[in-house]
């Protein structure tokens, strides 16, 4: 029996919190969000998650922090790491490298697109609705 990949959210901006959310559940994925870098680490110490994906800029904790302090725990307790990504409006090279350095595996840099998101991070292609018959349409 396959468990469910279990992901953690950490946005300080409720509205991306809760898009990432159900893009998540839509691909079958169990999630938890964090309003902030201080709250995703407290969550990641106490759970076992798959993936990670975390804004940069919040309050409290920032983002990197977060991943660092995440990384050294995982280290600590010999857990296989989560695949952490970036998902900020941060997104000059320089700043893809600090996350890399970090310790994230990736950056999606905001606005994003939903469809490239999943593409990305899933290997799912949505179908494209106008191929579909017009009674079927949305």
């Amino acid at each position: 029996m396959n468990e469910k990949i279990r992901a953690l959210v950490a946005d300080d901006n409720a509205n991306l919190r809760d898009l990432l959310k159900c893009v998540l559940e839509m691909q079958d994925v169990d999630v938890s969000t964090a309003i902030d870098g201080r709250d995703a680490v407290r969550q990641a110490m106490t759970t076992r998650f798959d993936m990670i994906f975390t804004d940069i800029g919040m309050p409290n904790m920032d983002g990197l922090t977060a991943v660092r302090l995440i990384r050294e725990h995982e280290v600590a307790i010999q857990r296989s790491p989560a695949k952490i990504v970036i998902v900020s409006a941060y997104g000059s090279p320089s700043d893809i490298e600090a996350a890399r350095r970090a310790g994230a595996d990736g950056h999606v840099t905001k606005p994003f697109s939903v469809d490239d998101f999943l593409r990305d991070h899933f290997g799912v292609e949505r179908p494209d609705v106008s191929t579909r018959p017009a009674k079927m349409r949305a």
